[in-house]
């Protein structure tokens, strides 16, 4: 899966994705430091790839966009981690995704637990 990671995504995440063969960009690799949500969301639609974040302004922002411009992402919301966890929970949830195809949606998880928006065009 191509992914598109922003910018506070931990290191050791990024890693482990590349390592299990998902192709992994950043927006810091892109020269897209501090560029906002709907910058993001440009680059991921242009690069057809799953935004990775843990900023939750990506739900309203993809909640209330036309339904032209919406995409794929997925929000982790963990206040605290082990890496081990954290990777785990990823691959799984990335797997279940990949399912998905091209439909768009908001996926979130927490602590081990995937929730899954999705929308029809």
């Amino acid at each position: 899966m191509k992914i598109l990671a922003d910018e506070h995504i931990p290191k050791v995440l990024l890693h482990a994705l590349r390592q299990a063969r998902h192709e992994v960009i950043t927006v810091i690799e892109l020269g897209m430091a501090g560029a906002t949500d709907e910058e993001i969301l440009q680059r991921a639609r242009a690069e057809n790839a799953l935004i990775l974040t843990e900023d939750k302004d990506f739900g309203r922002l993809l909640e209330f966009c036309p339904p032209s411009q919406r995409h794929r992402a997925l929000l982790l919301r963990y206040e605290t981690f082990t890496p081990t966890i954290l990777i785990a929970d990823v691959s799984r949830a990335l797997s279940e995704l990949e399912n998905l195809g091209a439909q768009t949606f908001m996926a979130v998880l927490m602590e081990g637990r995937l929730r899954i928006r999705t929308w029809s065009d």
